[in-house]
């Protein structure tokens, strides 16, 4: 009976470290592949639009360095409180993060929109390209907002050990909602082109950030450190239980 919970434990132990790791590439992979199938899109809609996405995905790819910043550091100290059974504190620092997310996202979003057709012009001279580009920058700074408030709500979340919950928000609201949405209004009877791909992934992207700062407003940080408390006890044993293996496995070789 021993035996039978201590190989439960382990494969317990096992099957969260798994999804807690594999958490972070998920989203990531979820994000860029929804990226990619703007591309092939915009590549069914002509050259044109295929370049000015080009001049998006671009910028959306460099200005994504603060916010991912953020959200690691976000990740890294609400786990490191929750683990020190500092509820109190882990909501602090998660309230803190979102905020400073908050506002770097928002700071982003309206310098994009007051300089938007200088900053398309970094990119290409070309009047066609420039226009089809310059006519998504509304939509694209929306993304920007959502899309860097969203990284930072996830890495507080998967500080509070909650990978589940991002993988599936992101995968409804990336592929069930924003992906559709943006084929929808780019291919319909409205042809909104260009404009129509990156407004419909920014609904999706919108819907995503406020689900997940409602859960970041609304969490239970106190169940989320005796979770964190319940996990350390479980692999402390763990570790013991492998060391002392380890120690009479050494003892009968000698």
């Amino acid at each position: 009976m021993a035996q039978r919970t201590s190989d439960a434990s382990h494969l317990s132990i096992s099957w969260y470290s798994v999804s807690f790791g594999t958490s972070r590439p998920y989203q990531h992979l979820q994000r860029h592949l929804a990226w990619e199938g703007l591309t092939f899109a915009s590549a069914w809609l002509g050259s044109d639009y295929l370049a000015g996405n080009a001049v998006l995905l671009t910028s959306a790819t460099f200005l994504y360095f603060l916010p991912t910043a953020i959200s690691t550091g976000a990740s890294t100290r609400v786990g490191n409180y929750l683990g020190k059974d500092e509820a109190a504190n882990a909501k602090i620092a998660a309230l803190t993060a979102l905020g400073i997310g908050a506002l770097s996202a928002g700071t982003t979003a309206a310098l994009l929109a007051i300089f938007r057709m200088e900053w398309v012009y970094v990119f290409s001279e070309d009047e066609v390209v420039f226009t089809k580009a310059y006519a998504a920058m509304p939509c694209f700074c929306l993304i920007m907002l959502s899309g860097c408030i969203q990284s930072v709500d996830a890495g507080a979340l998967r500080g509070a050990g909650l990978p589940e919950d991002i993988a599936k928000t992101c995968l409804i609201c990336h592929w069930l909602c924003g992906i559709p949405l943006a084929y929808f209004f780019a291919f319909s009877s409205l042809a909104w082109g260009l404009s129509g791909l990156w407004g419909g992934f920014a609904i999706g992207l919108t819907a995503a950030c406020a689900k997940l700062s409602w859960q970041v407003l609304t969490n239970d940080w106190q169940a989320s450190a005796k979770k964190a408390q319940a996990h350390i006890h479980i692999t402390t044993e763990h570790v013991q239980d492998v060391e002392s293996r380890v120690i009479v496995s050494s003892a009968w070789s000698v």
